[in-house]
């Protein structure tokens, strides 16, 4: 029985088409909807477009945070405009990989549904992306998105 699922957002397209994957299923399991923000430090190649947020190459904690925030908030509005009852979003820091699966094992997650590729896919080449740490080592189901 799927309860609770985790949609990671970063404010891609590809986060995005997730995120209404992740909704569609709500609605149809009933299940509360986790959605989280890992804040990366920015580069040149990064620009958040869920809700209009976006960063420059220099940006500051604080605006990360904001940037964040306003992709949360669009999720949300995602969320409730495709019927989904109990949302919970959630902004954190850190490695994007063991942030999702830190959320994925303390909110008791029985579904994963993230994006193929995110913003920070240039740098995912070069450590390793986000999708193959969390698909190799989560508990749960979990679906990539194209």
């Amino acid at each position: 029985m799927i309860r609770t699922i985790l949609a990671p957002v970063d404010g891609s397209d590809n986060s995005k088409r997730a995120l209404e994957l992740a909704c569609d299923l709500a609605v149809r399991y009933d299940a509360r909807l986790y959605v989280l923000h890992v804040i990366l430090t920015p580069t040149a190649d990064i620009k958040l477009v869920l809700g209009g947020a976006s960063l420059r190459e220099d940006a500051p904690k604080k605006e990360c945070e904001k940037t964040g925030q306003k992709v949360l908030e669009a999720a949300r509005q995602i969320a409730q405009d495709r019927g989904v009852d109990r949302v919970e979003t959630v902004i954190v820091g850190g490695p994007a990989a063991q942030r999702i699966l830190d959320s994925a094992r303390d909110n008791e997650v029985d579904m994963i549904v993230m994006g193929r590729r995110g913003v920070s896919d240039i740098v995912g080449i070069m450590v390793g992306r986000v999708k193959h740490k969390v698909n190799d080592l989560a508990e749960c189901i979990c679906v990539t998105v194209p």
